[in-house]
């Protein structure tokens, strides 16, 4: 009796076990075992039905922002344990795919993309790596450029050719020997106009020739063929004014030392002969430096020419030291076209007349060119120029020194 208890419980055991195998194998195998497996049949159905759409996404025209419903089929596997609700696995799968393109986590996710179907692969990561690439060649390219311009500045000092030996000096009376006859009304305010070539308008020397006003011409005394230049205003009847250069061998800077000084201007009346007075350029040291001021003042003494210098902002007593030398000087108060246009210049000439009218006479310059040129032929012809006395420098100066 025992024996038959002990089988018959031992066979209903092995019925149990072998249903509830069968029913882990084939969960949707109906029987009263796999009933009572799915306990809660309304949480099972939710992975069956997640699972249906597993088809459509595994096809290869999916979008990119699609991946993440692939996922899903992870829940398949939770009727392997029963005991876990497929309402906890949900969560789960889907929290590694929202972390998954973080592609910080290794420079080698974006480079292994052939042998990887994962979706959750980004395909910004080998851009990353690509621009790196770039920088390390950078450095020597650079490199390689800055020495460029180290070869060719030496070679401009050696191509710079040393002074020529400076002529003799001309002692004498330059000033007046070197004026042109003036015969004009002094008892009105007496106004000189100097036009200076700077080397750039040759086509209009012609037509200042042709010019009836004593109008002084000066020459910058480094340009190309100065001695010609200078020649032609002369040789037209017209003052000649001997323009130092702002800068070059024949400038006299801030650098220059006062033995340089006077083979300087021998260098210049060369260039510029028959110049009866010199002219020191705007923005020039001279104003403000006594030594240079005093050298060139012994230079022109021996010389006899004239010398002028700009007003310019400061304080200028170039002319009250060249007296008590003996040296006739004189400033100059305006730049006509300073300020270029027509309305510009005109309006100059005009104040000009002014400033000859408060002080007895007054020196205006202008440069050969062509809006300057045109505007003083149209201002000499109209009222204005009436109320003064167009003279050449030479007469300014020599009547100062009465």
């Amino acid at each position: 009796m025992i024996r038959f208890l002990v089988g018959f419980i031992f066979g209903g055991v092995l019925s149990g076990v072998a249903l509830t195998v069968a029913a882990i194998l084939n969960p949707l195998a109906e029987g009263p075992v796999a009933g009572m497996l799915r306990s809660e049949p309304a949480t099972v159905a939710a992975p069956t039905s997640a699972a249906a759409p597993a088809p459509e996404i595994a096809e290869p025209v999916a979008p990119a922002s699609q991946p993440e419903a692939s996922a899903p089929q992870a829940p398949v596997t939770v009727d392997a344990a029963p005991s876990a609700p497929a309402t906890e696995t949900a969560p789960v799968a889907e929290g590694p795919r929202l972390t998954a393109p973080d592609v910080s986590e290794s420079a080698g996710a974006g480079l292994g993309g052939g042998g990887d179907n994962s979706p959750n692969r980004s395909p910004s990561a080998p851009q990353q790596v690509a621009m790196a690439a770039p920088t390390v060649g950078a450095p020597a390219v650079d490199t390689e450029s800055v020495s460029v311009p180290d070869v060719g500045g030496p070679e401009l000092d050696v191509e710079e050719e040393p002074l020529e030996p400076a002529p003799d000096l001309v002692e004498g009376d330059a000033l007046a020997d070197n004026a042109i006859a003036f015969g004009g009304d002094t008892s009105r305010p007496m106004m000189s106009i100097i036009l200076i070539d700077e080397g750039g308008s040759s086509e209009l020397r012609a037509g200042l020739t042709a010019l009836t006003a004593p109008i002084t011409f000066g020459v910058t005394a480094d340009i190309e063929g100065a001695s010609d230049v200078a020649g032609q205003y002369g040789g037209a009847g017209f003052e000649l004014v001997a323009v130092l250069p702002e800068e070059g061998k024949l400038a006299l800077t801030v650098d220059s030392e006062t033995e340089e000084v006077t083979p300087t201007i021998a260098r210049v009346l060369a260039n510029v002969p028959n110049a009866a007075t010199i002219l020191d350029p705007i923005d020039s040291p001279l104003p403000q430096n006594r030594r240079l001021a005093g050298a060139l003042l012994e230079t022109l003494k021996r010389t006899g020419h004239g010398l002028l210098t700009h007003r310019g902002n400061g304080l200028n007593n170039v002319p009250i030291i060249a007296d008590q030398e003996g040296v006739p000087s004189e400033l100059i108060y305006r730049v006509i076209d300073e300020v270029p246009g027509s309305a510009n210049i005109a309006l100059a000439l005009e104040r000009a007349v002014l400033d000859a009218s408060r002080g007895g006479s007054v020196i205006v310059v202008g440069r050969v060119r062509q809006e300057t040129v045109t505007t003083l032929f149209s201002w000499l012809l109209g009222s204005g120029a009436r109320e003064v006395t167009i003279a050449p420098v030479s007469a300014i100066l020599q009547r100062r020194a009465l």
